[in-house]
């Protein structure tokens, strides 16, 4: 099952995540562009699982540290 077809296992959700978060650390030194789509995906599986209410509160750190990431590149996070 993906995280999708079982939006309450918050574990998966944040294995999502977490991958999301590694790959854009990855590609960021040499590929900046590709990096901020990978820090665009972390923001957003990290605030849907917040909205949801399965997002653990001490994940509120990297979800700030998102956005303030994507505000410095100036791209929006996905709707």
């Amino acid at each position: 099952m993906a995280p999708r077809t079982d939006p309450a296992n918050a574990d998966w959700q944040r294995d999502l995540f977490v991958s999301y978060w590694k790959l854009a650390m990855t590609t960021e030194p040499s590929d900046p562009q590709t990096a901020m789509d990978w820090w665009r995906k972390a923001h957003h599986q990290l605030a849907g699982m917040k909205q949801r209410g399965v997002m653990n509160p001490a994940d509120q750190q990297f979800l700030d540290k998102l956005a303030q990431k994507i505000a410095a590149g100036e791209a929006p996070p996905p709707a």
